[in-house]
């Protein structure tokens, strides 16, 4: 036990007996030698008490005074947890009407938030990509998810993987090519016969596509362009 907690325990014992020997003088001698003297003079008399009746009738008053002083710590100790009942109830009250205010104030600033992030012209270019995403065919969205997954891969090795043959890649690489949705690059350093095509996803359009062309939702369940 700390120091601080043997010197609360003193105090604590100094109060309960200072509070007994209050409430045992005031039966003793504030109600019961007064009740005496009125009665002596009352019948004129004068009464001899024996000591050990005394010593009875302090026991007794002693009893009566650790019972008070025990009722009023209870009282107190009642009292205390009240106020904190009554505390702890008006705090939970208060939070708990706090707490659809907070969460509309959380659900306004992530509004808000959001407002700020999506500026105007990135609306416009998603906007742009769905649109020209509901305007291309399955095989063309499939080619774009394929690039997408792929990264930049040479033409022969796109071919090789669509499932409908050259000219249906050829339209495939031409469009999306021509709206700008894929880049190509010629690298003649990759071979001394002949420029090597290559295709990939045009960066500016990249996080839109991702977006908007999963989960695929095609009909036919096996994509054109297969990984």
């Amino acid at each position: 036990m700390t120091t601080g907690g043997v010197s609360d325990e003193l105090r604590e014992i100094g109060q309960y007996f200072r509070s007994v020997a209050k409430y045992w003088w005031l039966i003793v001698v504030g109600l019961g030698l007064t009740l005496l003297d009125f009665a002596e003079r009352l019948l004129g008399t004068w009464w001899i008490i024996p000591r050990p009746a005394w010593v009875v009738i302090g026991v007794v008053c002693l009893a009566v005074a650790q019972y008070l002083t025990y009722r009023d710590l209870r009282k107190a100790n009642d009292k205390h947890i009240s106020d904190q009942e009554i505390s702890l109830r008006v705090e939970n009250d208060g939070l708990r009407q706090g707490v659809p205010q907070l969460e509309r104030k959380i659900a306004r600033l992530e509004e808000e938030n959001a407002k700020l992030r999506v500026k105007p012209y990135d609306e416009a270019q998603r906007q742009h990509v769905h649109d020209k995403l509901n305007s291309y065919s399955d095989s063309e969205r499939d080619l774009l998810r394929f690039l997408i997954q792929r990264g930049e891969t040479e033409g022969s090795l796109i071919y090789r993987a669509c499932q409908e043959g050259r000219d249906s890649c050829d339209r495939a690489l031409q469009r999306l090519a021509v709206d700008g949705m894929i880049l190509l690059e010629v690298d003649a350093a990759r071979s001394h016969f002949v420029a090597v095509r290559c295709y990939r996803i045009n960066p500016t359009f990249e996080d839109a596509l991702r977006d908007l062309l999963y989960p695929r939702a095609e009909a036919q369940v096996t994509p054109r362009f297969l990984i």
